[in-house]
């Protein structure tokens, strides 16, 4: 991992901005497919996708992660997650509403 982080900083953005994004991407799919292919409530995912954010974040990670997660860690990867749910929702709105205009 410590390779990883130091390749990432070599190439240009800081860990912490590929952290940010590879977490809020992964939010935003996971939105869209429970949305878009399963046919959830936005809100029914918006409150599933929060409870898992603070359950993984806030129990697991602190618990299991290694190297060892701080609670600032832990509200930077909910920052992203977070940011993921909103691109997902307005993405899957602008799909369902727009989808069909080709």
């Amino acid at each position: 991992m410590k390779k990883i982080i130091a390749w990432i900083g070599e190439i240009g953005p800081s860990p912490n901005f590929v952290a940010f994004q590879a977490h809020c991407w992964y939010a935003a799919c996971m939105v869209m497919v429970s949305i878009l292919l399963f046919k959830i409530t936005p809100l029914m995912t918006i409150i599933m996708a929060n409870a898992s954010i603070i359950w993984k974040e806030f129990w697991f990670d602190l618990r299991y992660e290694k190297p060892a997660q701080t609670i600032v860690d832990g509200f930077r990867d909910t920052e992203g997650y977070e940011c993921g749910v909103l691109i997902g929702i307005i993405f899957s709105f602008l799909i369902i509403h727009f989808g069909h205009m080709t």
